[in-house]
């Protein structure tokens, strides 16, 4: 790993450790639970509005269909008519023959 990318990379850890303790100052772990645990909270909380986009285009491409469920949250599965043109655009995209940002209008 080159310098610029370990620092980074530290640079990360070390703000996602500062924003769990914050969130949770009795907060007590080791090496292993922290990176286990606190970090993986931190990413996940990092991923929900990126998550959240990403469904929306989703959803909008009729890729994803989106329901409301009976305790009130919303529920997302595949499309099933629509799963011949997911598996092209994938494989597309593996051969890297599609440019997601050209592709995929946020």
């Amino acid at each position: 790993m080159n310098n610029l990318r370990h620092s980074n990379v530290v640079s990360r850890a070390l703000i996602d450790i500062l924003a769990y303790l914050a969130d949770h100052p009795d907060a007590d772990d080791t090496i292993e639970g922290i990176a286990q645990w606190w970090l993986l909270e931190q990413r996940i909380r990092q991923q929900i509005p990126v998550v959240e986009k990403a469904l929306a285009v989703l959803v909008e491409k009729g890729f994803v269909l989106k329901q409301s469920g009976s305790n009130g949250r919303t529920r997302f599965r595949i499309n099933r008519r629509k799963r011949k043109e997911i598996e092209t655009y994938l494989e597309q995209w593996q051969r890297g023959g599609t440019n997601s940002s050209n592709n995929w209008q946020i």
